[in-house]
């Protein structure tokens, strides 16, 4: 046995190179990494948004693995603190805007849009989608929002609602059940295989 240049304990096992235990490699790598990707941050996020928009990272995307690994994350402790550190960033956001919407205002907001989505113009269970997005500086009132199924208020995102009312994004259409329906302007959806 030899002695860790880092620890200094007798577990290293190998008779050749650094003299390096285990357990000082994997903090090591650890470190090293962690640094790499603060100093390389624009190179790797680049790198990844090349991959998800190749056909690879398309395909891996669309699969049931992906799906699986990413539930199973989810489900997972690190992926619970990922979800409860994105919902205080969120209510920390809120907290930080004005908040003036009272549910009578958002009772008449849902009443001038008939109780349909906005977008869609589908009547389903709606959530407050906020047109100026509050990660861009939207308030939380009455002029601010307006009624979205989920799968709008989702695909929509944090994206700004284009002055001239023409959105760009797709959604899935449910005659052809392609990912070909494109929200037009507010109550206008197209979809270009079914029109």
């Amino acid at each position: 046995m030899r002695i860790c240049i880092y620890c200094g304990k007798e577990s290293v096992s190998n008779i050749h190179g650094v003299s390096t235990c285990p357990g000082c490699i994997k903090k090591n790598k650890l470190e090293y990494m962690k640094e790499y990707r603060l100093t390389h941050k624009d190179n790797s996020s680049l790198r990844t948004k090349k991959w998800r928009v190749s056909e690879k990272g398309k395909k891996y995307i669309e699969s049931d693995r992906c799906k699986e690994v990413s539930r199973r994350y989810m489900l997972s402790g690190k992926g619970k603190v990922m979800i409860c550190r994105r919902d205080a960033k969120r209510r920390g956001n809120l907290l930080q805007t004005e908040c003036s919407l009272t549910s009578e205002e958002w009772e008449s907001v849902l009443e001038a849009h008939n109780y349909r989505c906005n977008y869609c113009g589908i009547k389903t269970e709606l959530t407050v989608d906020h047109i100026i997005p509050i990660s861009k500086g939207g308030k939380h009132n009455k002029e601010n929002v307006t009624p979205s199924c989920r799968s709008c208020n989702s695909s929509k995102g944090d994206r700004l609602i284009v002055s001239d009312g023409y959105q760009m994004w797709n959604k899935t259409c449910p005659i052809c059940l392609e990912n070909t329906i494109q929200v037009v302007r507010p109550g206008k959806v197209q979809c270009i295989n079914c029109s």
